[in-house]
């Protein structure tokens, strides 16, 4: 066999798998026994744990694989290792080895709630839909001990199966690589589950197998866990909400959980977040800070993949396992360099083996069985298939920055590396044009339903939603509707987005209608039993109502006056009318916020729970200013109780805070690309027809300029929505700034010369716009020192600079990006601090455009003569053989390669390489101009 010599060896148990059948009918042949026609159930024992992942690894790598697990002795005939077969395994009893108890039936292959272009029509596959529990040796030992012998001493490769089931502790069982081999194995993949090494809560400490593996081949050794075992040993990692949030949560509670000490120095740590993503944690020294790579799924979050797919499948944590160690073993002597490659192959493969299901091979002859139970029969165990084909992004995960938050300065992919600052206006105008943004390939993403957003903090309160959604929707006979409130400005979807939440979540197991009612609209509580026997006639239906009740903090009798009526509801799931209480059934009921913009608002800070700033705090807060707003607060608090809010807020299980089209603070970078995302759905949705065949939308720069980059939208995005339907698009194909509404109407909306004025100018660089244009003005000063005269217009410094030059110098800045976009090359803000800034983007720079006369930099020097002579020309210069300021005529408004030809002029006008150089040294000065603003270079991916 080709490869390394490879051994597996582990805990092992029997797969049980029963298949029930229908029942035959009477009359269906002539030896039917009366057993077969009260229903049957198929069983098929597979070898399961170590034996399956060996069996794995034969068809991922084609080598020669030892399954050190394998029992000799008179049970077997006296067989040799090699000729012990699946069958003679299976015959084993419980008293021998665990058994795992599996039912086993036949599942759509993918859920309802999918998307239809993800399924493969109504195919369907066998997967497990009850984990029935264990049966094993009653002494807690299992009869695998193996004979010694020296088959396996010089293994180049060792992968442990330890489930904690014995093997940990049994050192007859393990491979003599790991202990007597004549030389050491070159990679060591030791898979652990719980209890975890080094868990004090476990009497006898660490296990001997861990003690080998630390101590004799740290340096080789690769361990794998699962997070669930991390979390049911008391290691808090949030599930489901965003990838950042689980990635910080990790590597908090790496460096400072007891309970992971032994795990902390791993010299490589796999931790496998279902089949949606892992983390590569890695232990450099007690000098050095250890680092961590997470690998994720943008489109799904944890488990996202397992709730596409119905049922479930032991053996994909073996699938993960074998084909990782496939990926290394292909070069093992750099096994080292191919974990990330390991890591996404592990993760398809788990997935695979969930989408495939249990495989059903050819089926043997062996007397007159029904042909349904002669199919089932011969149900095969998973089969490994290796698909090279990967979706999984990477990024390395911040080290804590505290150690009494995991996360306090809220990581975003989406705003972090070369994705962050200014250049997020180049992903959102893409965003917004094109149907699939390569830029946006790496950022976690939030589908629900018709709703889509990549702000982390929306993601993470949706999915927080849609887990309690589901949650309660599983639940047979709930006591009362699950209560959730939603907080956002005007016009920001808080229905909408809710509703798509829930949907999402429902589809294909029950059907949910949404009924609204205007809470402030209400003129007494007896209109609120009306809205709740609405809410009730659909529960009776089947229907589960999602209940909005719209302004529910409005004012009555008194600030909250309505949260005492729901109080009931809300907690008995039962309403009072006519004399009579009523139950409402399951039912979910939404409450959003109208006065109250954020849950912050709604709930206001306890005066006796608020601790007292120190005295240490420096503040400009005056005494009185101080007593003052205390007293403010106080008696916020006092109306919120006295209207009972903290027992309403207590029958919440959950919020959301919608952000909307407008930015929440300055800091609020992610903000252009929330817009893009929505104006992006508006335009699909109201104007189609701007789509061309490859769903690219056709919009003007300054048009999504300006709707991308006003500051504020008076009424949310209501008024996004409200421009775009004003605006004259019935018979264009484009939308230019001819089709923008007029500036009456825009006023409604958005500060209009603003917007405006954002039609007219860009301006890339924000702030820094004007540092850059000087010092273009300076560099210009520098390079013509020597040619022109100190009191020429253009030489004089910025401040009495002439207004029409110093607007040359911002036009200038403001192309930058178009020439850094030509060459693939893009920019962030790094600020002041940065070192050696000028020498590192200047080495970017010219890895793209070097400094020997070339066709990158020609094509630079050209664009920017070009720029040049597009802003003379617009300003009224005309060509002239010699030059006239006064009369606007120069001289050099010529085109980089075409001459000019006059008329009674032999010979035409070109372009001196003289005045070429000019612009060939105002682009070679670019990385050092961008350095001094505080911008680093950067190379953008190909696409």
């Amino acid at each position: 066999m080709a490869g390394p010599k490879i051994v597996v060896a582990g805990d092992v148990c029997i797969d049980v798998m029963g298949v029930r059948c229908h029942p035959e009918p009477p009359g269906s042949g002539p030896m039917v026994q009366n057993w077969r026609l009260t229903g049957q159930t198929v069983t098929i024992c597979r070898p399961g744990g170590a034996l399956l992942l060996a069996r794995m690894m034969k068809e991922a790598t084609g080598a020669k694989v030892i399954k050190q697990v394998i029992p000799l002795g008179t049970w077997s005939g006296n067989k040799t290792r090699d000729q012990v077969t699946d069958d003679d395994l299976c015959r084993l009893t419980s008293d021998e080895i665990i058994h795992s108890i599996l039912e086993v039936k036949e599942f759509p292959q993918f859920a309802k709630t999918c998307p239809k272009e993800c399924r493969d029509g109504e195919k369907k596959v066998y997967r497990i839909v009850e984990v029935c529990g264990y049966s094993g040796p009653t002494d807690g030992k299992d009869r695998l001990a193996c004979p010694i012998d020296n088959d396996d001493a010089n293994a180049e490769v060792v992968i442990l199966d330890d489930s904690g089931n014995g093997f940990r502790d049994d050192m007859k069982s393990w491979p003599q690589a790991l202990t007597n081999g004549t030389t050491l194995p070159k990679l060591v993949i030791h898979k652990v589950s719980r209890p975890l090494p080094g868990n004090a809560r476990v009497p006898r400490g660490l296990s001997a197998l861990w003690k080998t593996v630390k101590t004799k081949h740290h340096d080789r050794a690769v361990v794998v866990i699962d997070a669930n075992d991390l979390r049911r040993e008391e290691v808090m990692i949030s599930r489901r909400l965003s990838w950042e949030r689980t990635a910080r949560e990790f590597v908090w509670q790496m460096a400072g959980n007891g309970i992971l000490e032994e795990l902390r120095e791993c010299r490589h740590l796999i931790v496998r977040f279902g089949l949606d993503g892992a983390v590569h944690y890695q232990f450099k020294g007690f000098d050095q800070p250890p680092q961590a790579t997470l690998y994720y799924d943008s489109q799904r979050s944890e488990d996202d993949f397992a709730d596409q797919c119905p049922g479930v499948m032991v053996g994909s944590y073996s699938a993960f396992i074998a084909a990782f160690a496939a990926r290394l073993i292909a070069d093992v002597s750099n096994w080292a360099k191919l974990l990330p490659d390991g890591i996404r192959a592990g993760l398809q493969a788990s997935r695979r083996v969930l989408l495939d299901g249990l495989i059903v091979a050819p089926p043997p002859m062996f007397g007159p069985v029904p042909s349904a139970v002669e199919k089932l029969r011969t149900l095969n165990h998973h089969r490994l298939k290796l698909d090279h084909d990967s979706r999984f992004e990477s990024i390395a995960i911040p080290q804590p920055v505290s150690l009494e938050h995991p996360d306090p300065e809220r990581w975003n992919i989406l705003t972090s590396g070369p994705r962050r600052g200014n250049f997020l206006e180049d992903i959102a105008y893409e965003a917004v044009r094109e149907s699939k943004v390569t830029w946006l390939r790496e950022v976690p993403e939030g589908k629900f339903g018709e709703l889509r957003t990549l702000d982390r903090a929306e993601i993470e309160s949706y999915r927080a939603i849609r887990n309690l959604i589901r949650e309660y929707l599983n639940q047979p006979t709930p006591k009362h509707p699950l209560c959730i409130a939603v907080f956002g400005p005007p016009g920001s979807g808080k229905s909408f987005g809710v509703e798509q939440v829930a949907k999402s979540v429902a589809q294909g197991s029950a059907s949910v209608e949404k009924i609204e009612f205007n809470v402030s609209q209400f003129s007494a509580p007896e209109e609120l039993a009306v809205a709740l026997n609405a809410a009730r006639d659909r529960t009776i239906g089947g229907v589960i109502p999602l209940v909005f009740f719209d302004e529910f903090d409005a004012d009555y009798g008194g600030p909250y006056g309505w949260l005492k009526y729901f109080l009931a509801p809300m907690h008995d799931g039962t309403f009072f009318d006519r004399g009579a209480m009523h139950p409402i059934g399951k039912a979910i009921f939404v409450f959003a916020g109208g006065t109250r913009r954020t849950f912050e608002e709604f709930y206001p800070a306890n005066p006796d729970e608020t601790p007292a700033p120190s005295s240490s705090e420096e503040t400009t807060e005056s005494e009185k200013d101080r007593e003052k707003r205390m007293e403010d607060t106080r008696t916020a608090w006092r109306k919120f109780r006295d209207a009972k809010g903290p027992d309403f807020v207590s029958r919440l299980r959950g919020y959301i805070n919608i952000l909307g089209p407008n930015p929440v603070d300055p800091h609020d970078n992610a903000c252009v690309i929330r817009r893009a995302i929505l104006l992006r759905s508006l335009l699909e949705r109201k104007v189609p027809h701007l789509l061309d065949a490859n769903k690219r939308i056709s919009i003007d720069d300054r048009v999504l300029r300006a709707l991308l980059k006003v500051s504020s939208y008076l009424h949310s995005s209501r008024s996004m929505e409200a421009i775009i339907e004003m605006s004259m698009l019935a018979n264009r194909y484009v939308f230019e700034p001819a089709a923008l509404p007029s500036p009456e109407q825009l006023e409604l909306h958005v500060p209009t010369d603003e917007f405006y004025h954002l039609i007219q100018r860009d301006r890339p660089f924000g702030q820094a716009r004007d540092r850059i244009a000087r010092a273009i003005h300076e560099r210009y000063r520098r390079q013509q020192a020597s040619s022109k005269r100190s009191n020429h217009p253009s030489m004089q410094p910025w401040d009495q600079l002439r207004r029409d030059l110093q607007d040359s110098n911002y036009a200038q800045a403001d192309d930058i990006p178009n020439k850094l976009r030509a060459v693939q090359l893009g920019y962030e803000y790094v600020g002041d601090s940065a070192d050696d800034l000028e020498s590192e983007n200047k080495k970017v720079f010219d890895e793209k455009v070097p400094h020997a006369p070339n066709p990158q930099l020609e094509l630079l020097a050209e664009m920017e003569h070009e720029r040049w002579m597009t802003e003379k020309l617009c300003a009224g210069w005309v060509f002239g053989e010699t030059r006239n300021d006064p009369s606007k005529v120069h001289d050099c408004l010529i085109p980089w390669s075409t001459p000019i030809h006059i008329p009674g002029r032999n010979t035409p006008f070109v372009l001196s390489d003289k005045v070429k150089q000019y612009d060939r040294d105002a682009i070679q000065g670019i990385p050092l101009i961008l350095a001094e603003a505080g911008y680093r270079l950067f190379p953008l991916p190909q696409h």
